[in-house]
């Protein structure tokens, strides 16, 4: 009879090469792209030694920072999850305001007009307009 092999290490990512995951390996590989295509860009912009040295350096920027997201965790968490939260909360809004629904467009221009608030439709009256949409015979509260 044939032995089944169950995998026991379900909450761990499989190594790929030297102990590191593909994701990491990936993230490590897209940096290393990025800081070659620049130093392809500002490699030659200026003849000097200073500047090819200079140029080196810069390059090395994105491939030393990719390595850093690619093996730094916090809280067992990688760091591309703690950036994707940090986006998620600075680009949400941190005040939420609440508008009433109103009952027209005229009844909006009329009540700017007399510097009155106009009449607020009920959620019983919303009903009614929706099946019947035609009808206007209803008095707002």
């Amino acid at each position: 009879m044939k032995k089944e092999e169950f995998p026991t290490f379900l909450n761990e990512q499989p190594t790929v090469v030297l102990g590191r995951t593909s994701r990491e390996l990936l993230i490590m590989l897209c940096g290393c792209v990025a800081g070659y295509v620049l130093y392809e860009y500002i490699g030659d912009l200026s003849a000097s030694a200073l500047w090819g040295i200079l140029s080196i350096v810069i390059s090395c920027i994105p491939a030393v920072l990719a390595i850093a997201v690619a093996l730094i965790y916090i809280g067992k968490r990688p760091l591309e999850e703690w950036f994707a939260a940090w986006a998620v909360y600075a680009l949400s809004p941190k005040i939420y305001l609440y508008k009433p629904i109103m009952d027209s467009p005229k009844d909006e221009l009329q009540a700017a007009k007399t510097k009155q608030s106009p009449r607020k439709i009920t959620k019983n009256q919303k009903i009614q307009r929706m099946v019947n949409p035609g009808d206007e015979n209803f008095e707002a509260e």
